[in-house]
């Protein structure tokens, strides 16, 4: 006798069952912003209410701001000539000065400069003064230090063997002043500064060499230079950059760190490697269009640690531009950097990339369509493919969903590189193997990551790899299948051909759809895979408001200002001035079509608050904008885009909590919003497009407009998908409640006289079987090892002595 029991759940599926008899079930119950162009910049200093920094240039250019934000060109430091000195030391200079630094000591702002001649070491480093930087008064104090060109001894008093650039200053706490200079030409250098002077303490000798002209660090290169000290928590902190710059985007500069508990050294590395010794930790590599960073610096700003650097911006031809990241640091008083970009590609109507910032090219016949179970794909035939931007490469995770046809070996689901030398790539089958993930350079072997089965055909399946420059981690449906050592990153492919769905090699074009391809910029941990492969496939953005402002899908982190908090796992929102959450702009402005999605519990709210305002300002009022309002002037609620409004008179959605959804599908010329599931707010007709809204901010509870009230209430979540929710999503979506990040599926599970089978779909993603032989009000749930899916579904047969037990309880649980 076989008992079958089918049910529609969104949490679980719950089954009893006695192997030595046949029972019937019972069911139950995821900016930088702040880049001009530039090129070596200095650390940061700020004064009278202006941050300033100095860069490479000709007779030496400075930029102020007064928020990081908007920077303003301050003019030459020699505007009337450069120092005389200049040529004498280094006859081929002519004013095109080097990587300077500035600090702050004895009553005036020093700036420290190079000269030298490209190529070699007939250099030197000189000083020039000012009491203010506001009103500068520049006077040259001449030579610090200069090479010796001929690469002798010290053969005078401000000669030294070593090549005389990049100048950084650390004034310590004790008042004494200290200068790291050097490069991979004869190594990183540190020497004592007079106070008084600016000048070198000790002009005969230079006080310790602090990373060593080597064979490298592990095998990736021996230049070495653009050295810079910091002192934390009792450490002094120093930042070096190896690799090569001045190559836009075929620079393979990159920052490393390492401590010392005296500024002279020795400096190790987290591992304690010393860092004349080849050491260095990995702070800051290349990653997404951010490719070569460098010459880094941070400012103390009153507790918030800005960490300058220049990168070359690999969307627009390698152009140098300056830029900053906050410095976090960990239980172990590393610094941490975080430059989480994402790239999102929906596939919906065609290959380009959710924000704008990595768009891809449909080739050769490649097409979207709208497939029954996920909605938009992209659908290839094996000659087909997709061209995604070149600095999308530089990542170190990819996720995807992907339905096979099957096929013949070697097909590519991906496959980013430089021809057949350096590639990374994902196959659904290798030759007599399975599925498989290799990266290769420098025709070197490659490090594999594979299963020894091919991937299902016909079957929804979501992947990943995960790269974290120790080993790469291969998931399937959320779980990982298979891991191994992986030291190369992706970077260093310099990746000039980047596909979807075709190969380096003369290899078959993929069969088959992708769906929601995703890139990232960080190793994407056990949880984070999960959620992605949980989430709706057009999920662009998630702010869960678990603990901060995050975005957990697409790596749009907020900012909390003012008095805005979590509390209960909600976004609380007083109401006062300065009170809000500040995420990165942008966040619409690449969609075709659009959903926002929120839970909100609002308060007693003034006319024109607004739960979101997404566009651009003047500083008194907003335009290019993008905005909800619960409580409008004119008695209503209502969503506007730029001069299109969609209200609902005759209410608000004062002291009121409820689910909103509002979809702006311009395309199709229609309009909606939903209120607790219910269609409160349609339009057709013509709408701007959304590439309409500036991405130059996005606010939750701030409006841009400055005589607009600031919002009160409490966010529960707040999601924005790229493309147009269905009515029965929405349905389901609001059924399900903020907390749920999956859709509800159908499940079966039949007992045949002691053997018990499962079955469960692929999508939606997420769904466990456990079990327990004990109920109870603590029980322990077991968890049994994932099924590999075939026909778009998950089979598990359990039997007795599968689970050593004769009577069990299951259950279908979502993670």
């Amino acid at each position: 006798m076989i008992q079958v029991q089918r049910c529609s759940l969104s949490v679980a599926m719950f089954v009893a069952a006695c192997f030595s008899c046949a029972l019937p079930g019972q069911a139950q119950e995821p900016i930088n912003g702040y880049a001009i162009y530039t090129h070596d910049p200095s650390t940061l200093i700020k004064t009278s209410g202006r941050y300033y920094y100095f860069g490479t240039s000709q007779n030496l250019v400075y930029h102020w701001s007064t928020d990081l934000r908007n920077w303003n060109n301050h003019g030459y430091v020699f505007a009337s000539g450069i120092p005389a000195w200049t040529t004498e030391a280094v006859p081929t200079f002519t004013g095109h000065f080097w990587a300077p630094d500035v600090a702050f000591f004895n009553g005036k702002y020093h700036v420290y400069y190079s000269i030298s001649e490209w190529g070699t070491i007939d250099s030197a480093i000189g000083l020039v003064t000012t009491p203010s930087l506001t009103s500068p008064s520049w006077t040259d104090q001449g030579k610090v230090v200069q090479s010796d060109a001929a690469n002798e001894a010290v053969s005078e008093t401000d000669t030294t063997a070593f090549n005389c650039i990049d100048p950084s200053i650390l004034v310590d706490d004790n008042g004494s002043v200290w200068m790291t200079f050097g490069s991979y030409s004869s190594g990183i250098l540190v020497t004592e500064i007079n106070p008084v002077t600016g000048l070198r303490m000790n002009t005969t000798t230079l006080e310790a060499e602090l990373v060593a002209n080597n064979s490298g660090y592990r095998g990736w290169g021996s230049s070495i230079e653009a050295a810079f000290t910091y002192k934390h928590a009792g450490y002094y902190y120093l930042f070096v950059n190896y690799g090569g710059c001045c190559s836009g985007v075929d620079s393979t500069y990159n920052i490393r760190v390492g401590r010392s508990t005296s500024v002279t050294g020795p400096y190790y590395d987290k591992d304690g490697v010393d860092m004349r010794d080849a050491g260095g930790t990995m702070l800051l590599e290349s990653s997404g269009r951010f490719i070569g960073p460098g010459h880094s610096g941070i400012l103390n700003d009153n507790g918030t640690e800005w960490f300058s650097y220049h990168y070359y911006d690999g969307n627009e031809n390698g152009a140098s531009k300056f830029s900053l990241l906050q410095v976090g640091w960990d239980a172990d008083e590393w610094p941490v950097l975080s430059d989480n970009w994402s790239a999102f590609y929906p596939f919906s109507v065609d290959a380009s990339e959710h924000m704008d910032r990595y768009d891809g090219e449909l080739m050769d016949g490649a097409g979207m369509v709208n497939d029954d179970l996920l909605g938009d794909a992209l659908e290839l035939d094996g000659s087909g493919y997709v061209r995604l931007s070149n600095s999308v490469a530089n990542c170190s995770s990819i996720a995807a969903w992907v339905k096979w046809d099957g096929g013949a070996a070697w097909q590519r689901i991906f496959d980013f590189g430089n021809g057949t030398s350096d590639y990374m790539f994902l196959t659904p089958m290798a030759w007599n193997a399975g599925l498989r993930f290799a990266i290769r350079k420098d025709n070197e072997a490659e490090q594999v990551v594979a299963i020894p089965e091919a991937l299902p055909a016909d079957t929804w399946c979501h992947l990943a790899v995960t790269l974290d420059g120790v080993q790469g981690v291969l998931y399937l449906n959320g779980h990982a299948v298979a891991s191994n050592s992986v030291s190369v990153r992706p970077w260093e492919l310099m990746a000039t051909s980047n596909y979807v769905g075709r190969s380096q090699w003369p290899d078959p074009g993929f069969d088959g759809r992708i769906a929601s391809f995703r890139v990232f910029a960080h190793a994407l941990n056990a949880d984070e895979v999960k959620e992605i492969a949980a989430a709706h496939p057009a999920l662009a953005h998630r702010y869960r408001f678990v603990a901060d402002g995050s975005d957990s899908i697409g790596m749009a982190h907020g900012k909390l200002k003012g008095s805005a908090a979590i509390s209960d796992e909600k976004l609380h929102l007083p109401g006062t001035t300065g009170s809000y959450a500040d995420l990165p702009g942008g966040l619409v402005s690449g969609c075709h079509a659009v959903s926002i999605e929120f839970w909100a519990d609002v308060r007693a709210n003034g006319n024109w608050a607004r739960i979101f305002d997404f566009g651009n300002h003047d500083g008194t009022y907003g335009n290019s904008f993008l905005f909800f309002s619960p409580r409008t002037g004119f008695s209503d609620y209502r969503l506007v885009l730029n001069d299109s409004v969609l209200s609902k008179t005759g209410g608000t959605l004062n002291s009121r909590s409820e689910h909103v959804v509002c979809i702006l599908d311009p395309a199709a010329g229609y309009g909606a919003v939903y209120v607790d599931a219910v269609l409160r707010i349609e339009q057709s007709g013509s709408l701007p497009l959304l590439s309409t809204v500036s991405p130059a901010y996005a606010f939750l509870g701030r409006s841009l407009f400055v005589a607009d009230p600031y919002l009160n209430a409490d966010i529960d979540e707040f999601r924005i998908y790229d493309g147009r929710l269905s009515q029965q999503e929405v349905i389901d979506h609001f059924a399900a409640g903020p907390d749920a990040d999956y859709p509800a599926g159908t499940y079966a599970w039949t007992n045949n006289a002691g053997n018990i089978s499962f079955e469960w779909p692929t999508y939606p993603a997420g769904y466990e079987l456990e079990f327990t032989t004990k109920l109870q009000s603590n029980t322990v749930w077991s968890g049994l090892p994932a099924p590999l899916p075939e026909g778009g579904s998950n089979r598990v047969s359990v039997s007795a002595d599968s689970i050593s037990a004769s009577n069990a309880f299951f259950r279908i649980r979502h993670w």
